[in-house]
């Protein structure tokens, strides 16, 4: 193809793939003529073309006659000049077994199917043969070559289609008359076909699965006229049908006559006085897209591989050159126009407009965001050059880390950072890569490469000892950003597009959508502040500076309590920098709870479950480190204090949308959804709603109380924090020792974070682990012996007053917290 505009006739153009192929052609700004015949649905299909870019000439033609078809051409011709392609796609068939068709229906079908591929060429030669050019594609059918029960005229006629098609073939060649005729056999198409075809079964009727959407079909029609291809198979169930077939049909007989009957039904029951297209259009069914949205595929593997490998022989010289390189229909082709024209004239009511309003939606807003592919290719630029930015080759940089570096038994300095430095080199192709190809629409798994190298850019500097403090800033800064333009402010690849339709925001049951940015912004907050914790405290333990902060509490061998404690025996048991650990994945969670929209309870359950198990077992760590630190060290770490309160604080709040997400989870595995795909891709709810909460232009004292809601305070469980922290500080207040001055600790710490935990309304009960904790203060004194009298009336009162704080539930909200 050229890039100059050609003239296409499509038959069958008012519905389904033939619909679907003229907006194909009119996205290249073609000439489209359409044959159909319903007038009504031509003009609108018309409308859609001229949206699309292109130019429509409507004609109500049955292809049955065949001298209509040929004054269509003639028309066609007398308006815009030489036919360059013509489209055979016009068909009719039945649901039924051979003894319940008549020979009317079996005429009507043959007369359409294949008499109208059969006049319509017939019309395409007449004008093209004189020419010595021109492309002619028959859609076709992997029931062209194995037919199933249940359609066999359909089947029959399909049959002719390609016996017609192939004689038609030679005699071309023979002629050399510079015409090309090729085939397209489909797979199941998620097509209205379904809905209006005539049928006496006794349910409704379904394509085979799996299904496929009509736009793919219409992306190998286009691909078609640009290729010299005998045939072209759509879909890898045409592949196994054909081949099936020819290698073993008596297995293929067998396995439809067990198969073929329930795999063309649904399960709900046919209407028997429904009206068909067979004689005569069905008004308000013209649509492309039929009623399998929901299970319908937008790509093939195998028809992608097929187009691949014909690049590559053609730049091989293998195959002759196509006229133009392949193109991908445009989302406003496969959609925005058809839904725009049926929104202006109010016919938009079938299942497949919502879904084509979503993909035209989305791919606007992929169009929007592609800048953030073109970032991640110039952060692989930049990551490229900072070896030589931050010396990371040179020997002489790395002389400040010697003392880390005997006291650990690491690698030379210089060795390390030059591995670290070579990591930067390949990361940077790798970004500069993923984010080329993630350009590409069909290429967006190249977004999770780059998010992958992002997350390896968190660790790399850890893991590699690097000791420049400016080369572990910019990993963790170039690392963050490329997660972010990845997958954080594009849409994340592999999400459900029914569970992103449903509008709703607010699960079943419940009073606010968990989810929603003020619900998170604590979060983000909270993370930032351990990361920048555990950044500053990182850099210490890899000798970037040699003194660190510390106002309260000191500690042995003339250091601080903070230095003591983060280059102790209890960190250097970890192989990696553990500050550095904890920043890195501090950082992952303030990205993940950025991730996402409100309604990510059930469109991201995987993603709110991995955030739930890295902001519990962080806090745990961040908590037990707390709780050990004077048992085994004698000293506290004021950072570390502050880090492990957030990181508890963190934990409450993230309560409610796992809460929100185990429900949907449940309530999916109920209505039959596959519990890993669910899991993986998100999807729909029945009985979620609009978010009535206030947003970022309320009043601050109400974003406060939104950001908080699924969290209360009552006094109770204050009371029982501030017993906790006196607990903990009983060694330092009352001058406790051994022992008791080390199970006062413990228990206070596990009091304080089960009274903090327990605020969060959904995780209630678990302030009935502080009735164990109150017991055993009250068992201490005499298990553990050899308390002083002052010591042992602490712990009755403290345990005592813990048991009785822990048996109410507290104030509630009154907020509901759904259903199951």
């Amino acid at each position: 193809m050229t890039g100059d505009r050609k003239v296409v006739v499509v038959t069958g153009a008012s519905a389904g793939i033939g619909r679907a192929v003229a907006l194909a052609f009119a996205a290249r700004g073609d000439r489209v003529a359409l044959l159909a015949r319903s007038v009504d649905a031509l003009d609108a299909v018309a409308t859609e073309v001229e949206l699309a870019g292109g130019e429509a000439l409507a004609l109500g033609v049955d292809v049955a006659d065949a001298g209509a078809v040929e004054a269509a051409a003639a028309r066609i011709e007398a308006h815009w000049g030489g036919i360059d392609i013509w489209v055979n796609n016009a068909m009719a068939t039945i649901f039924a077994p051979v003894h319940r068709i008549t020979a009317d229906e079996f005429r009507r079908v043959t007369e359409v199917t294949y008499l109208g591929t059969v006049h319509g060429t017939m019309a395409a030669l007449a004008r093209m043969r004189p020419r010595r050019r021109g492309v002619i594609v028959q859609v076709g059918s992997a029931l062209a070559y194995r037919a199933i029960p249940l359609q066999s005229a359909y089947c029959g006629a399909k049959h002719a289609v390609r016996g017609f098609t192939d004689a038609l073939r030679v005699e071309l060649m023979h002629d050399d008359a510079g015409i090309h005729l090729t085939m397209v056999q489909l797979s199941a198409f998620n097509t209205p076909q379904f809905d209006w075809a005539r049928s006496r079964m006794p349910r409704r009727a379904q394509p085979v699965p799996p299904i496929f959407q009509p736009e793919l079909a219409a992306r190998a029609v286009v691909w078609a006229t640009q290729v010299r291809r005998r045939e072209i198979c759509v879909g890898g169930p045409a592949v196994k049908a054909i081949w099936g077939n020819k290698l073993v049909p008596g297995f293929a007989d067998r396995l439809l006559r067990k198969q073929g009957y329930d795999g063309q039904m649904t399960d709900r029951d046919e209407e028997p006085q429904r009206a068909d297209n067979l004689f005569a259009p069905v008004p308000g069914l013209h649509r492309t897209h039929g009623r399998f949205d929901t299970t319908a595929r937008a790509g093939s593997l195998q028809l992608s591989w097929t187009m691949w490998r014909a690049r590559i022989a053609q730049r091989l010289g293998w195959s002759a050159p196509p006229d133009a390189e392949p193109q991908t229909v445009s989302a406003k082709a496969s959609a925005g126009p058809e839904q725009s024209a049926r929104r202006d004239s109010g016919n938009d009511t079938g299942p497949g407009d919502a879904m084509q309003r979503h993909m035209q939606k989305m791919s606007r807003m992929r169009r929007n965001t592609l800048w953030t592919q073109f970032a991640i290719i110039g952060l692989g630029a930049w990551l490229l050059s900072s070896p030589w930015q931050f010396g990371l080759f040179d020997p002489a940089a790395a002389l400040g880390a010697r003392d880390i570096t005997a006291e650990r038994g690491l690698w030379a300095p210089a060795l390390r950072n030059a591995l670290l430095g070579w990591s930067d080199i390949v990361c940077g192709v790798l970004l500069m890569l993923f984010g080329a190809l993630a350009l590409r629409e069909r290429r967006q798994w190249a977004q999770w490469g780059s998010a992958v190298v992002g997350l390896w850019l968190l660790f790399a500097p850890l893991l590699f000892w690097t000791t420049s403090a400016a080369a572990y800033s910019n990993e963790l800064a170039v690392g963050a950003l490329a997660i972010a333009f990845s997958i954080l402010i594009p849409m994340m690849p592999g999400m459900s597009h029914e569970g992103m339709m449903d509008e709703g925001v607010v699960p079943p049951g419940w009073d606010y959508s968990p989810s929603s940015w003020l619900q998170r912004l604590p979060l983000v907050v909270l993370g930032l502040v351990g990361f920048l914790i555990a950044r500053y405290q990182a850099g210490f333990q890899m000798g970037h500076f040699n003194q660190i902060w510390e106002p309260f509490f000191t500690g042995a061998d003339g250091r601080n309590g903070t230095a003591y404690i983060i280059t102790s025996d209890v960190s250097r048991a970890w192989p990696i920098a553990d500050a550095g650990l904890g920043a890195s994945s501090y950082l992952i969670e303030t990205l993940m709870a950025c991730m996402g929209t409100a309604k990510r309870w059930r469109t991201m359950p995987w993603m709110v479950t991995f955030f739930f198990i890295l902001v519990v077992p962080l806090s745990g760590v961040s908590i037990g480190f707390i709780m050990i630190q004077p048992v085994m060290l004698g000293t506290y770490c004021t950072l570390c204090l502050v880090a492990a309160f957030a990181m508890l604080l963190m934990i409450p709040l993230t309560l409610d949308e796992v809460w929100a997400m185990a429900q949907y989870m449940k309530r999916s595995l109920r209505a039959g959804r596959p519990f890993l795909k669910t899991f993986l891709h998100g999807g729909p709810d029945v009985g979620d709603g609009p978010d009535p909460g206030p947003d970022f232009s309320a009043p601050p004292v109400r974003q406060v109380a939104a950001g908080l809601r699924g969290t209360t305070l009552p006094w109770t469980l204050l009371a029982c924090c501030a017993l906790g922290i006196w607990l903990m500080f009983t060694p330092l207040l009352l001058g406790t020792q051994g022992a008791i001055a080390d199970s006062d600790h413990l228990s206070g710490a596990t009091i304080l974070t089960l009274a903090v935990c327990a605020t969060a309304e959904v995780a209630r009960w678990l302030r009935w682990g502080n009735v164990v904790a109150g017991a055993w203060l009250l068992l201490a004194p005499w298990v553990l012996g050899d308390a002083e009298a002052a010591w042992v009336w602490n712990d009755l009162v403290a345990g005592t007053a813990v048991i009785l704080l822990s048996l109410p539930r507290g104030r509630m909200s009154g907020d509901r917290y759904g259903r199951a």
